[in-house]
């Protein structure tokens, strides 16, 4: 992204490798974090965590802002 490139696609990329890197593994196979938290900022537009922040991980919901 520091040459021009787009800065979404990237970090969708960058998500996709980490969860199939975590599926790779039974221990460390639950991906909700990537899916419930970290990826509803990147779908929402938010690469810069401004507040409000809402998200779910593993049952738990949480608010920031």
């Amino acid at each position: 992204p520091a040459r021009g490139g787009d800065e979404v696609a990237y970090l969708h990329a960058f998500l996709d490798a980490r969860v199939w890197a975590m599926k790779q593994e039974e221990a460390h196979s639950d991906t909700s974090r990537v899916d419930t938290a970290q990826r509803v900022f990147l779908d929402e537009g938010n690469l810069d965590l401004e507040p409000p922040l809402d998200w779910h991980v593993y049952g738990d919901a949480y608010h920031i802002g």
